[in-house]
Parts: C-alpha cells; sequence; structure tokens
C-alpha cells in the first residue's frame, strides 16, 4: 500500500494552512458548525420529514478507516443494542479511532446530542481496518460478505508523485464497479493543496482519479465557497474531478461524535466529513428507492446522474477543477430520483450499440432551462506508472456522444482543458475524456429539442447508460380507469400544475400519503408548486395565478381576483407561497377537499403561512427553510407568541437596515398586524405622532398589537396572541 493520510484537520489547524497567496487560508472570521448544522445545508434534514420519512432503515454502510468505530458510542445504539459492526481480524484487535468514530457520526448519529445528528440515524455501519482491507479489496469484500454498495473511504495516499495519476488502485476499483454496476464508492478527495510541494491544481491521486468513483469535495461559508484545501482536479487525461463539491457550514469544521467515551464529541473537518455527509444521504436517498421501486440496490450510473444533474453551480460557469459539477442538494435529487414512477420520468436507463442512434423528444411550452447529464460505468482503462505518467492518454474506453437539436442547431457537452485548468468550461464540440456528460441551454425558447445518443467508439458490445433531465424527455401518458374522488384530486394538481398526466403509481402513491394524513391537501399544493418540474416552467405571475386558481379552487379566475393578486405581488405585499396559503384557507378550498374526504390543511400550514407573511412583509423576502422552522418551533412550545414573533421582526437588524421612514413603517405595520392597507389619514396621524417623538416604535407596535383587528388576524392563523 502507499504511503497515506488521514482526510481529516483538527480544528486547531483550521487557519494555519498556509502557501503563497491568501487563497490557502481560511478567515479567522468563519467559526466551525455542527452535523445539524451541515445536514440542514444540504436539506439532508428535510428527507427526515413527510413525505419522505427516511431514516436509512435497512441500509449497510461500509466504513473503510484506520480503526474501529467506538461501538458503545450513545448515537449509535437501537433498542439496547449497536448499530456498528466491527469486521475483520485485525480490525477486532483494534481500539476505538478518533477519524473513523466521526465519520459515522457525520453518517449515522441518532441526535441524542440533537446537534451533532447525522444523516441516516438507523442505518447499520460495518467498520473496515484500511490496512486490513482498502480500495477495490474492502469494496469487494464488503459487498460479498454482507451485500454492502455504499462504502466511505478517507484514508488515501499523499505522495506528489501520484497527483493526477490513474494508478494501479484506480485500475482495480474501476473494474470492480464495472463488474458489479451498483457499487457506490465515495472518496474524499483530500485536503493537500497548501501542503509542500503541491500547486494550486491536479493533487487528486490514485482512486480519486477513478471514472466509476464519487471523488468529493468540501466547501465552506454554508456552501459559497470552496475549502482553500480541498484538492482539485484535473486528473492527468483531463477529465473532471472532484465530481461534486458538499456544502459545509463556517469554516467548513463540523461538531461530530468522539472515539474518548460513550458521550463524547469532536470538531473535525476536511473533505472526509464532507464525503461522510454524502454517504449518509445516499443511504437515505437508496432507502427511498427501495419504497419507490422495491429494489434495494440502486446503480452507480444512476446515482452519479442523479446527484450531478440535481447540483447547484459554483465558482466558473458550468463544470471545473475545484466544485466539480457544483454542490449537491440530496433533497432535489430525492424529488427527481421520485419521478423514476412517473410513465414521464425524469430518469432515463439505457443501452446502446455501434448501429444505434437513441433520440429522445423534450417539448417546451414555457421558455425554460434544459439541464441534463449522461453518465455510464466505462470499463477500467489502462494504469499509469507514477514515475512514467502519460498525460496525453485517455482512460476513457467507451466514448459515447450526447447532443441536443433545435432549428438545425447544435447543443454540445461541457468539456475543460487540462492544460488550462483554470479557462472556463467550453461546449463547442463532442467531450472525449469524460464519462459523465452534462449539457445545460439557458434560456431556451420554447419548441421541440431532439436529444441523440451514439456510441463514438466501444470496445465492448454494449453499454448502459443512464440520462436525468430536468424536463421530461418523450411523451407518455398512461389511460386512466374510472377515478374515485381522492384520484380526481390529485389528477389535477398533475394536469394544472405540471402539466401532465400523473401515472398511476404516483396517484396511488398521494392518495396513501392523505389517508395517513402525513400530508394534508395544502401540503400537496405547496409540495407541487415547489417541485423542481414545476420550477422549470418557468412562467410569469399572471399564469400562476392562473393555474393556483384551477388548482386550489377548480374554476377559472375571475377578472376581479385575478387583478387583486397580481397587483398584490407588483407592490410586494404577499409572494406566491403566500397566495397558495391563502387560497389553502379558503371556504371553497376546504369545500372541494371535504368532497374528496381530504385534510385540507392542518396547524403547521397556519403557523408557517403566519411567519412567512413576517418574511415577505416585514423583511422583504422569502424565508429560509431554518427560521421557518425555528420560529415554528419556538409557537409550538410556547416560547413566543404571535405578538412577540412580530416584534422580533421588526427590531430585528435586518429590518434596521432598511431604514425606513415614519410614513413607510405605518404601512409596513398596517399590512403586517392589521392585513389591510393603511388610510391616507391613518399614515398621516400615526407618522405625526413618531416624528413629534409622542409615541415610540415599540409603543405603536404595542398599540396595533392589542388591537381588535390583530387578534382578528390572529384568530385566523390559529395563533396564540400573548
Amino acid at each position: 500500500m502507499k504511503s497515506k493520510s488521514l482526510l481529516l484537520i483538527p480544528f486547531a489547524l483550521a487557519i494555519t494552512l498556509s502557501a503563497n497567496d491568501d487563497s490557502y487560508e481560511i478567515p479567522k472570521y468563519l467559526h466551525p458548525g455542527t452535523n445539524l448544522e451541515s445536514m440542514k445545508l444540504s436539506h439532508i434534514d428535510e428527507l427526515w420529514k413527510a413525505p419522505y420519512n427516511l431514516s436509512g432503515e435497512g441500509v449497510k454502510v461500509a466504513v473503510v478507516d484506520w480503526g474501529q468505530i467506538r461501538v458503545t458510542h450513545q448515537e449509535f445504539q437501537r433498542n439496547g443494542k449497536s448499530r456498528v459492526i466491527i469486521k475483520g481480524k485485525e480490525n477486532q484487535k483494534r481500539p476505538p479511532h478518533e477519524h473513523s468514530t466521526f465519520l459515522a457520526g457525520i453518517i449515522a448519529a441518532k441526535g441524542v446530542k440533537p446537534e451533532a445528528k447525522g444523516a441516516a440515524e438507523n442505518v447499520l455501519l460495518y467498520s473496515y481496518y484500511a490496512p486490513e482491507f482498502s480500495y477495490s479489496r474492502a469494496v469487494l469484500k464488503a459487498y460479498e460478505d454482507e451485500g454492502i454498495t455504499i462504502s466511505n473511504h478517507a484514508y488515501l495516499y499523499t505522495d506528489v508523485q501520484y497527483d493526477g495519476v490513474y494508478d494501479n488502485e484506480a485500475h482495480f476499483m474501476d473494474k470492480a464497479v464495472y463488474e458489479h454496476p451498483y457499487l457506490n464508492v465515495f472518496m474524499a478527495g483530500g485536503n493537500d493543496r497548501g501542503h509542500d510541494n503541491e500547486g494550486n491544481y491536479k493533487q487528486l491521486k490514485g482512486p480519486r482519479t477513478c471514472k466509476n468513483v464519487f471523488t468529493i469535495a468540501v466547501t465552506m461559508n454554508n456552501g459559497e465557497e470552496i475549502a482553500p484545501y480541498s484538492n482539485r482536479g484535473p486528473v492527468n487525461d483531463g477529465r473532471i474531478k472532484p465530481d461534486f463539491a458538499v456544502a459545509s457550514p463556517g469554516n467548513s469544521y463540523v461538531l461530530s461524535t468522539g472515539e474518548k467515551s460513550d458521550d463524547a464529541y469532536i470538531i473535525r473537518g476536511g473533505t472526509t466529513s464532507a464525503t461522510a455527509r454524502t454517504v449518509g444521504a445516499t443511504a437515505l436517498l437508496l432507502e427511498w428507492y427501495k419504497k419507490l421501486t422495491g429494489n434495494d440496490k440502486i446503480r452507480h450510473d444512476l446515482l452519479k446522474a442523479l446527484y450531478i444533474n440535481t447540483a447547484s453551480d459554483r465558482g466558473r460557469k458550468g463544470p471545473d477543477y475545484i466544485y466539480g459539477f457544483g454542490v449537491i442538494d440530496p433533497k432535489k435529487a430525492a424529488d427527481v430520483l421520485w419521478t423514476i414512477i412517473s410513465k414521464k420520468s425524469l430518469i432515463k436507463e439505457d443501452e446502446i450499440d455501434t448501429k444505434t442512434v437513441k433520440e429522445y423528444k423534450i417539448s417546451l411550452k414555457y421558455p425554460s432551462t434544459i439541464k441534463l447529464t449522461m453518465v455510464w460505468i466505462d470499463p477500467p482503462g489502462p494504469a499509469e506508472n507514477p514515475q512514467i505518467p502519460d498525460t496525453q492518454k485517455p482512460t476513457l474506453i467507451n466514448d459515447l456522444d450526447i447532443w441536443i437539436e433545435k432549428d438545425g442547431k447544435k447543443y454540445y457537452p461541457f468539456s475543460l482543458d487540462g492544460e488550462h485548468p483554470e479557462k472556463e468550461a467550453t461546449a463547442d464540440t463532442f467531450n472525449r475524456v469524460d464519462n459523465v456528460e452534462q449539457i445545460v441551454i439557458e434560456n431556451a425558447e420554447a419548441g421541440e429539442y431532439r436529444v441523440y445518443v451514439k456510441a463514438y467508439k466501444l470496445n465492448t458490445k454494449k453499454q448502459k447508460y443512464t440520462i436525468v433531465s430536468n424536463i421530461y424527455m418523450e411523451d407518455s401518458s398512461f389511460s386512466e380507469n374510472t377515478l374515485n374522488e381522492k384520484e380526481k384530486f390529485i389528477t389535477r394538481y398533475y394536469k394544472e400544475i405540471l402539466d401532465r398526466e400523473g401515472s398511476q403509481e404516483e396517484i396511488k402513491f398521494w392518495e396513501k400519503e392523505l389517508d395517513s394524513q402525513n400530508m394534508s391537501a395544502l401540503d400537496l399544493a405547496e409540495f407541487f408548486f415547489n417541485s423542481e418540474e414545476f420550477k422549470a416552467q418557468n412562467i410569469d405571475d399572471k399564469e400562476f395565478v392562473e393555474k393556483v386558481y384551477k388548482v386550489m379552487l377548480n374554476r377559472e379566475a375571475d377578472e376581479e381576483g385575478e387583478n387583486y393578486w397580481l397587483q398584490r405581488l407588483k407592490e410586494g405585499s404577499t409572494s406566491r407561497s403566500l397566495i397558495i396559503y391563502e387560497f389553502g384557507f379558503s371556504k371553497e378550498f376546504s369545500d372541494l377537499c371535504k368532497k374528496s374526504k381530504i385534510e385540507p390543511f392542518n396547524t403547521d400550514n397556519y403557523l408557517e403561512a403566519f411567519i412567512k407573511r413576517l418574511y415577505i412583509l416585514v423583511l422583504k423576502r422569502e424565508y429560509d427553510p431554518k427560521g421557518l422552522n425555528d420560529w415554528k418551533k419556538a409557537l409550538k412550545n410556547g416560547e413566543q407568541t404571535a405578538s412577540s414573533i412580530v416584534k422580533n421582526f421588526f427590531f430585528s437588524e435586518e429590518f434596521k437596515k432598511q431604514n425606513l421612514n415614519a410614513e413607510e413603517l405605518i404601512k409596513v405595520v398596517y399590512l403586517t398586524i392589521l392585513g389591510r392597507e393603511a388610510s391616507e389619514e391613518e399614515i398621516e396621524f400615526w407618522s405625526e405622532k413618531l416624528n413629534n417623538k409622542e409615541i415610540s416604535k415599540e409603543e405603536l407596535l404595542n398599540n396595533f398589537l392589542n388591537s381588535k383587528e390583530f387578534e382578528e388576524l390572529a384568530k385566523k392563523y390559529r395563533i396564540e396572541i400573548k
């Protein structure tokens, strides 16, 4: 085995990385975060709730590392038994290890200490010792002995002579995944950048250069900046690596489980933490995949295309050698995976030979962005000798081409220039080195687009591939049988919001969710309107309001009502999400729901609507999920009342920065607290009192919060005033 080092950095070193310029330093104003914060950043926490309700149940994960996970730690117990299984004779002799235990907490801590909660609280953790089983040997051992298809690797070697080299270990890892396509291997990209003899680019080594693994970078500052130590591509043949990055809070270091005792916790960082977070998220996605399809294994090409196509671009436009294809969002990935049970799935799994050209159709009803990613599991390439690496020799064995055409114009996938890693991605010809290809057409005009796939070169008879798109490819629908009232209700959501038919499987799924009261009808409407599929339509406010009428009230918009909501949107006194709530609380909507025997709304809907109003009317922006959940929890627990929350918003630093004059303040107060606009006389009356200092801002708010009108408004949202 090569010289190895742990891919974990103690917090004490967080601000001491140094090199020739400031880009190698973590800003001192950024502080460590926690497991829970990092889960929320990647929206993993949303997968714990309805309608997903995921916990990693029934999923096994291999953690291949430098020692045992602490078996007895309080975060890994379930029903009096540990979820950690130690594998290997040598590992049985090892003491609990800091690095292994830290990673395990990120993947699977159940949240005894809430801020240390990991991604998948019910997943089973199999601990392997890297010097005993490593790389492809560990992956195959875990698969053959325990049926494990997800593995975490953060023990890789750091010799600079391996920078960018696709070596024997990489060859055999690609071979293992090619022969066992359900293996999903997650490699920490490494923390070598800024170390002696390392350049600004090309620090990825050995198995991190594989075609058929996930090579992961780490960010800081809530996913907005790359961590300066995070290793960068390219690999020697110019392929796009790392594959993607993971959002991290603060300076990228997080609180997780420690090995010293059963209730120990430590703060550490590195690409290792980002990788473990992705492994935990993948355990949830695998559980979700099994719920949807009944399959307990997911192909590597499908999973990779899913993560990459739902990632958010960072850094230079398109992929780069720093962030890869961007920062992943497991919740978005889960939503796209959901469509796999639809007859018009966003996921296309197919196979091609040298005699065939595959063709798909995308029909855009509205101008939008088209984004699709094709991935295939490529056979292992020729290994390089680190002493004499061949930087011109591609490791790609089977080369597929994908392109899009419309009206004679061709759109090609992204490519990067390994000789000039700082250059922005181009998309002017076919990609000849990557087995991950992505096409993005921004501001695509409405019309019909044709997607083509062909084999440029195959060294096997056929090649399977997966395409994940944000827009449906091909046209298909199912013939509806006679539907009951509840099924008709759900079908209307598909037709009016997503402009398509729902499959029988989709409709049955939502019917089950509504029957179990995991969701209300209003929850379902909000979910559909917030889906990536709906957002891709990119419709204007008029079209949106008309859709809301058809969805929520099952009728066309009346002119007066439509104009009212459009004016409210224009002046900023409401938002699209608030309009959905207003319609959801209406008698018309309730009557429709009762007819279909569906619960129209629940307590959470009221609380969320009340809080979202404050974000829109007071702070002039949409809510952030963490803030919304914190305020909702405070209301439920009795820590806050309607009045106290309103005051918190008006006295927040964010509101103060608006620097409103008296008249502007009065207008906001009336809209927010009384739910109506102020008359000219009312504005003049209260402005004069404020300007003459006859009344303070707090006294003004108290006056309004004690009013009968506010009492009625609070009743509407079923909230205690005091």
